[in-house]
């Protein structure tokens, strides 16, 4: 999925208009379409790995906490990566960012971190409040 995401900036499960129960059916039947800009070698990966079926699915291997990850690697998408260089940390970065100091944040998207939509808690309203009369607080 991540690869999907990285290349369309977004998922491949969700459609403009869909609801949550219309995303969570789509995954369970892997109801998705690669677009058409996607190369080959990544849409041939989505493919193998998008299965419903995990018995079907790239990398999968009958004996429980075992993956065949090498299946996976040997995919053409990742064909130009030198895994041992990479395990290794020889390989360049492909992009690195130019910094201003160590505390530039200038490649991150600007917020408003006042905004309601940023803010992850919010008071409880009474009627809230009152499903959780029952509990009792511990402090810790």
């Amino acid at each position: 999925m991540i690869l999907y995401e990285m290349l369309d900036n977004s998922t491949p499960f969700q459609f403009p208009g869909m609801h949550d129960y219309d995303t969570q059916d789509a995954i369970m039947i892997a109801d998705y379409k690669c677009p058409d800009f996607f190369p080959e070698s990544a849409k041939g990966l989505i493919d193998k790995l998008l299965v419903v079926d995990v018995t079907k699915r790239l990398g999968y291997t009958a004996k429980p906490g075992t993956s065949n990850h090498k299946a996976v690697l040997e995919q053409e998408w990742f064909a130009s990566i030198d895994f041992d260089m990479l395990r290794r940390k020889e390989l360049p970065a492909p992009w690195t960012p130019k910094l201003k100091d160590d505390l530039d944040t200038s490649h991150f998207y600007e917020y408003n971190e006042d905004a309601e939509a940023y803010r992850p808690y919010r008071s409880l309203t009474e009627e809230e409040q009152k499903d959780f009369d029952q509990f009792d607080w511990i402090e810790v």
